[in-house]
């Protein structure tokens, strides 16, 4: 569907939702079901043990920076590949 705004405002405005009930709830969860389908996390298996919650973050921290680092290698990589042409 498109929809033509007149003015910048209104298009930010229609672009956040106003009315918060269960279907809203349920369309967020989707959402979140298929992102984890398209990029389900990597995180090591296994539990860790750590001394304080501040080395449990900066743990959490590098490993978000290590899988960022290597899905924009891997996109990069893919967007390198030659496009193969369909055989006539």
């Amino acid at each position: 569907m498109i929809v033509r705004f007149e003015r910048l405002e209104d298009a930010r405005e229609a672009f956040w939702e106003s009315r918060i009930d269960g279907r809203y709830f349920r369309r967020v969860s989707e959402l979140f079901d298929l992102a984890g389908r398209l990029a389900p996390p990597e995180y090591p298996h296994g539990v860790f043990r750590h001394k304080d919650l501040e080395s449990a973050r900066k743990q959490r921290e590098s490993w978000d920076l290590e899988i960022a680092r290597r899905r924009m290698i891997r996109r990069k990589t893919e967007k390198s590949k030659p496009i193969r042409k369909a055989r006539a």
